[in-house]
């Protein structure tokens, strides 16, 4: 007997950098500047086993599972995007997407949710799509992406790259985040990520309190004419139902990073949201990660929740609504390969985005913390107290996954 736990936690395939490639990574001018980004700092693996321990400890015949093709030693070898999806497809997709579908079978609270490829989706007339979907189960094609995500290679593209002194290798840390949070604005959803050989970058979107005019205002609307990248008309896209967003009365605040170019500024900084007046600047604004200390200089603020959240998912609307102003984005690093006890792998932390997507997508300012609670009000039950310590390295006996992993 086995857990999806175990399942999920089981290391991730050793992989040869030595002949990576590396350049620039691709880029258009549709993708729009971030907000800012600051870390996500409650996608943690003690809140994900607050919300989904009860089906995360679930024993399971050894038969239940499906176990991944073997990863021999030459398709470890990374070169590029397409090698990088190829261990991927063998390793990550089959575990995750059979641990979504026991999930949903356990439990009729748990979202039939389905990690496929971007192609799986559509947007009518586009040819370009993310490389990854996430989409219910049993919606007709094509179904709504839910948490598009989209692949990289490392030479390209690391999180390291936004330490660099170079403003042009900051850049090509930027460029991915850009294109996945403009995917996810033409599908109306919270959630997004990058992922690449070296690394998962899961994302959050939010909507600023701003008062302003917004980037997407500035730009002309495609009236006919599809591109080489998706345009932004949704006119056609069809929408599925979501569960409506928690909301409590007292909601927690959110942090407004606030540039130090900007730092003598006290007169906007200090105003309540409902006044404060947007500014722009032409690159993302700040950064507040665990992993970089840009921005330490400059002064943040809390400022308190809104007693009315906004429902409206992106300034893509079906009518074109341009008001919503975009908030910082969350992001979230869980290294390949990750194999300390009690953190998030890359197959926990896909898993779990995919059912936090599958129960909400409406954008808020800011969300009710990720945890046992929010499992209550999503209609699933946290139970922790039987859970087993996760294992690293499964036996053959209990759960033979070291087999497909041939170094």
């Amino acid at each position: 007997m086995s857990t999806l736990l175990e399942y999920l936690s089981v290391t991730d395939p050793s992989l040869d950098r030595t002949n990576v490639k590396t350049g620039s990574n691709s880029f258009n001018s549709d993708w729009e500047d971030l907000e800012g980004i600051e870390e996500w700092t409650d996608f943690i693996y003690e809140n994900l086993i607050a919300m989904l321990g009860d089906v995360l400890a679930r024993p399971y015949q050894q038969h239940e599972f499906d176990p991944p093709a073997p990863v021999q030693r030459s398709a470890c070898c990374i070169i590029n995007e397409p090698t990088v999806t190829a261990v991927l497809l063998k390793w990550n997709h089959t575990i995750v997407d059979c641990a979504l579908e026991l999930a949903s079978k356990a439990s009729a609270t748990m979202p039939a949710i389905s990690w496929t490829l971007g192609n799986h989706t559509g947007l009518c007339g586009e040819t370009v799509l993310p490389d990854w979907a996430g989409i219910y189960s049993n919606m007709a094609f094509p179904p709504s992406n839910r948490v598009p995500g989209d692949t990289k290679v490392s030479g390209k593209w690391n999180t390291d790259q936004q330490h660099h002194t170079l403003h042009s290798k900051r850049d090509e840390f930027h460029k991915p985040l850009r294109q996945v949070v403009h995917y996810a604005k033409l599908f109306n959803t919270r959630y997004a990520y990058v992922i690449s050989d070296k690394e998962l970058v899961c994302i959050r979107r939010t909507v600023s309190e701003y008062e302003g005019i917004p980037l997407a205002a500035n730009r002309l609307a495609r009236i006919s004419q599809p591109s080489a990248t998706p345009s932004r008309r949704l006119d056609r896209l069809p929408q599925e139902p979501t569960t409506p967003s928690p909301r409590t009365d007292s909601s927690p605040p959110f942090r407004v990073m606030i540039p130090h170019a900007q730092s003598q500024r006290r007169d906007e900084r200090y105003l309540t949201p409902e006044r404060r007046t947007r500014v722009r600047q032409d690159s993302v604004v700040s950064t507040h990660s665990a992993l970089s200390n840009m921005s330490l200089d400059s002064p943040d603020m809390l400022l308190p929740s809104p007693s009315i959240i906004r429902s409206s998912p992106s300034a893509y609307t079906d009518g074109g609504n341009l008001d919503v102003n975009e908030g910082n984005v969350q992001i979230a690093v869980v290294p390949w390969g990750e194999s300390r006890p009690n953190h998030l792998t890359v197959n926990l932390a896909l898993f779990w985005l995919h059912i936090l997507a599958g129960c909400d997508i409406n954008l808020q300012p800011s969300y009710p913390p990720l945890g046992k609670n929010l499992a209550v009000t999503y209609g699933m039950l946290s139970c922790v107290s039987f859970l087993r310590p996760p294992l690293l390295i499964v036996s053959s006996q209990d759960f033979a996954l070291e087999y497909f992993v041939l170094k």
